[in-house]
């Protein structure tokens, strides 16, 4: 099944998407965003099927970041109303048009989960896995293993992956290169 690709303005996403349906692309597979911060803006993409054509049809349009608004697309594709409640939570798209769009899975209090820039308290808070806190690091003096090798001092704590410098407690003290406690000395 062969799968198109439609770039779209913001303005003709929804008369491109009810075009599509009208075409036989009825089956809406899925609808996601992602988020740019850098470019500030947000992609958003509507994966179209057509099940009885064997032809599958991928829209994507841009929203400014700062104010992300789209048309919703509900009435033409039913199965879209989801999806478009999941991506305004996530991401925080108004979709215009959408009667419903109530939070899915969080209380709206933390921000939009998904958006690159919003610090995830558990990223924060959960330590990293092979990483030790420097609180847990061995006394004054190398300690020895049994047959008598020097043990090496465990490494400074990591930061996880996707959690920048600017969300980690001011507690850890001086920051490394990479932006993580202690990352001149670890190994």
């Amino acid at each position: 099944m062969r799968c198109d690709e439609l770039a779209v303005a913001a303005t003709s996403w929804r008369a491109t998407c009810a075009e599509l349906a009208a075409d036989g692309a009825r089956m809406l597979d899925f609808l996601t965003c992602v988020d740019e911060p850098a470019d500030a803006r947000i992609e958003v993409l509507a994966h179209l099927v057509d099940v009885p054509g064997r032809r599958r049809v991928l829209v994507r349009t841009t929203v400014d970041r700062a104010d992300p608004e789209l048309d919703s697309v509900v009435d033409v594709l039913p199965g879209a109303a989801w999806h478009e409640r999941e991506a305004h939570e996530m991401f925080g798209v108004r979709f215009t048009g959408n009667p419903d769009l109530r939070p899915l899975l969080t209380t709206g209090a933390m921000g939009h989960p998904l958006r690159r820039t919003t610090p995830l308290p558990s990223r924060v808070q959960t330590p990293w896995p092979g990483a030790s806190d420097p609180a847990e690091r061995p006394p004054e003096g190398p300690p020895v293993r049994p047959g008598g090798r020097v043990a090496a001092r465990p490494r400074s704590r990591l930061a996880p992956p996707g959690v920048l410098p600017e969300w980690t407690p001011a507690t850890e003290g001086p920051r490394g290169a990479e932006g993580t406690p202690g990352a001149e000395g670890s190994t």
